[in-house]
């Protein structure tokens, strides 16, 4: 397994990114030891302290576990879709801390991925159509007397 140096970014980095990416893939498993720091610099002609720096970024990851004087070695498998998941609810809990209805994270949500599958989207002058009866409810939603549009006016002229 031969770690690429791109020179594109620092040594350190694409240390980080081809091991994580070795063991995202599968190629080092959970448990499987990584070369030492010293031979790896050895065999990458760099300085031993830039492979500790790597070795320690990746186990602030929490990708590998470094046991004093036995090495470093795999601690997980990098699951991208439950990392991506696990991301995606910290984001959401944060919108809703923000102050974001459940109506406008799904508004984002349809930015991003467009309409669901067999659904039409709403004509382009009528994005703040009602959801259709298949969609989930805005239970941050304020009763319609209480809504307000952007200007406090509440809709009234």
């Amino acid at each position: 397994m031969d770690v690429r140096l791109s020179g594109k970014r620092s040594i350190y980095e694409d240390i980080v990114e081809e091991y994580a990416r070795f063991i995202r893939l599968g190629v080092l498993r959970e448990g499987e030891k990584l070369p030492s720091c010293r031979a790896l610099a050895m065999q990458l002609g760099i300085n031993p302290n830039t492979v500790e720096r790597a070795f320690g970024e990746l186990e602030r990851r929490g990708l590998v576990r470094t046991i004093p004087k036995k090495g470093a070695f795999v601690h997980r498998i990098c699951d991208a879709a439950a990392h991506a998941r696990a991301e995606a609810v910290r984001q959401l809990k944060e919108m809703r801390a923000a102050g974001l209805t459940a109506r406008e994270v799904y508004a984002l949500a349809r930015e991003v991925f467009g309409p669901p599958p067999g659904e039409q989207d709403a004509p382009a002058g009528n994005r703040n159509a009602p959801p259709t009866a298949d969609a989930a409810p805005d239970t941050n939603a304020a009763p319609p007397e209480a809504a307000q549009t952007e200007d406090g006016t509440g809709g009234k002229s």
